[in-house]
């Protein structure tokens, strides 16, 4: 009772699933068993495909069984299955294990592997599976150009960040594991950390950002000019200048006049 078995040409469905018979000439009393045994098996995809099924396993390693049961990853090829991770994936490549068959990796693209924390606990996800190259792809996980690209910065109004895959930049020590794609991409640029395990992200309180001066290869030199605050980090990316409050000395006064009344005396009031 497998609808993976069923085929698209209709001629070749008579003999297709042993538990269901819709051969020519058959017995009629056949019919309501075949009738019920197709229902059961629409049941089987429609709860493998619900997202109900809670895999077990590790977080880089999950488990599922499923309703249909899969027999080979030829079978495999093409079906889709849902899942709730039991806990959030850890870093590192994750696989997920269909029915025992074996571990296959779980991307989100060809060649994209998940980083830490994308599966969150308890929130149902849809995979296929393609036996070509032997992976699971979540379905139009990462298909969205305009969905937040790993290490650029927003503006955020709440207080917590909105999951696992954001954080605050305030400077701080973070797992060069756990954060491996970052770490690729970012290095050591805004702090080595404790100099093999962790790295710093970048450090934005009380911040206004700007663009490096030199980006795309030519200096604009605006972070320079009238502020000589800027002038050593303006083409340093991550580097910070300026100050909040600054006193002027009498050359940065402006052109000014005071008026003055040589004659003046205080003002009298009559009390009573």
């Amino acid at each position: 009772m497998t609808l993976y078995r069923w085929s698209q040409t209709a001629s070749s469905d008579a003999t297709a699933d042993s538990t269901i018979n819709w051969a020519e000439g058959q017995a009629p009393s056949s019919i309501n068993d075949s009738a019920r045994a197709m229902m059961a098996a629409t049941a089987k995809y429609r709860d493998d495909i619900a997202g109900a099924i809670v895999t077990s396993g590790s977080s880089t390693a999950y488990a599922v069984s499923s309703y249909e049961v899969f027999d080979t990853f030829a079978h495999l090829n093409g079906q889709m299955i849902a899942f709730t991770p039991h806990v959030t994936n850890g870093a590192g490549p994750v696989a997920l294990n269909v029915d025992s068959l074996g571990g296959r990796l779980l991307r989100s693209a060809p060649n994209a592997d998940l980083m830490a924390g994308v599966l969150i606990q308890g929130t149902p996800y849809v995979a296929l599976y393609n036996n070509t190259d032997g992976a699971f792809y979540l379905q139009s996980f990462f298909g969205n150009p305009y969905n937040t690209p790993l290490g650029s910065g927003m503006d955020f109004w709440g207080t917590t960040a909105p999951n696992s895959s954001f954080v605050f930049p305030v400077g701080q020590a973070v797992s060069r594991s756990t954060y491996a794609a970052l770490f690729s991409m970012v290095g050591t640029t805004y702090g080595v950390g404790d100099g093999s395990t962790t790295f710093n992200l970048p450090d934005v309180r009380g911040r206004v950002r700007a663009a490096i001066d030199n980006m795309g290869g030519s200096d604009a030199a605006r972070l320079s000019s009238g502020n000589c605050s800027l002038v050593a980090v303006r083409g340093s990316l991550g580097g910070a200048g300026g100050e909040g409050a600054h006193l002027l000395s009498p050359n940065e006064m402006p052109v000014h006049s005071h008026r003055t009344r040589p004659n003046s005396k205080p003002e009298m009031l009559k009390a009573r």
